[in-house]
């Protein structure tokens, strides 16, 4: 089993990195490769959304897990091996990877992000346009890079990421306005929700009974939490815009100290809602416990964080 789409060609091309190796470089790489890791990217959306720009995070945090969430799907679906224990002989497993090959999901995280800042800045500051796209670039291509050099994917796995992260979030950043206008034009809050919750159910049951059918459970439980932190992120935006309205503080200290209390209880939420829903041993009880656990904490995250800076005075006034 080599390279999904070049084959050893494929191959042949992480050979030649890692002939390059040493340990220097291995924790160049390392570090690198962590930049487009989904812990970075949670934590990057929650300091914009708390003490800089508050619809940018969330518009992120989507082009994110919608991104994802394709990925996730892909990889259940072709289950393609990851080079280092295809050929654990040639390539060596510089930094370990669990899960399948293809896409790559750090390829797409960095795409999408990256993306989705790059069309930002466009939009609200046109002349570090070209300073933008080629800090998108170079981090994009740097963490697909890095994941080829450790071993853990393939060109194509990498170049494929690539496309569904830029292309998907470009569409998204087209067409979220007028979808997002039509949504809240013709429904009820309620039925926003509702409308949400259904959809992203309805996709995560037919992906269930399609791995059920092909006989491949190990990437179900990712899905879960794709659809568990849509839905929770999705509905806990409805709510806070709606009761809340937090804004990002302008003043320095009050931006910083934000930030520490949102990453405290981003944290805080993490490991209760883990202690609260325990592991269990039957597998599709656990994939249900898994989305419901990753909604809770998408819920806290969107809508708890701005009602506790609230009570803490930590948003933004008019007169700042």
């Amino acid at each position: 089993m080599s390279d999904l789409l070049f084959g050893n060609v494929g191959l042949e091309v992480i050979k030649f990195l890692q002939s390059l190796s040493n340990p220097l470089l291995d924790l160049f790489f390392v570090v690198l490769t962590n930049l487009g890791s989904e812990l970075f990217y949670i934590a990057i959306v929650v300091i914009i959304f708390v003490a800089l720009d508050k619809k940018l995070g969330v518009r992120l945090a989507f082009y994110l897990l919608l991104t994802g969430l394709i990925v996730g799907v892909i990889k259940g679906l072709v289950s393609w091996i990851r080079p280092y224990r295809a050929h654990p002989s040639v390539v060596r497993d510089i930094a370990h990877a669990r899960g399948f090959s293809f896409p790559s999901g750090h390829s797409q995280s960095s795409g999408a992000f990256w993306t989705g800042m790059y069309l930002h800045v466009k939009d609200v500051k046109e002349s570090w346009k070209g300073l933008a796209f080629l800090a998108a670039i170079v981090m994009i291509f740097s963490v697909g890079l890095s994941r080829i050099y450790l071993g853990v994917h393939y060109p194509s796995d990498v170049i494929i990421g690539w496309v569904i992260g830029i292309s998907g979030t470009y569409l998204l950043y087209v067409y979220e306005e007028k979808v997002i206008g039509v949504i809240t034009n013709r429904f009820s809050l309620r039925a926003q929700i509702a409308l949400v919750s259904v959809i992203s159910l309805l996709i995560f049951v037919m992906y269930l009974f399609v791995m059920t059918i092909l006989g491949n459970d190990y990437v179900i439980g990712d899905i879960s939490n794709y659809i568990g932190l849509i839905i929770g992120v999705a509905v806990g935006y409805m709510l806070e815009e709606k009761y809340i309205a937090y804004q990002p503080p302008s003043l320095l200290k009050k931006r910083m100290a934000a930030t520490v209390v949102a990453m405290l209880l981003a944290l805080a939420s993490y490991v209760a809602f883990s202690l609260l829903i325990p592991e269990v041993s039957n597998q599709l009880l656990q994939v249900i416990l898994r989305g419901l656990k990753y909604l809770f904490i998408g819920f806290v995250l969107i809508l708890g964080i701005p009602l506790l800076l609230r009570q803490l005075s930590l948003e933004g006034r008019k007169g700042e």
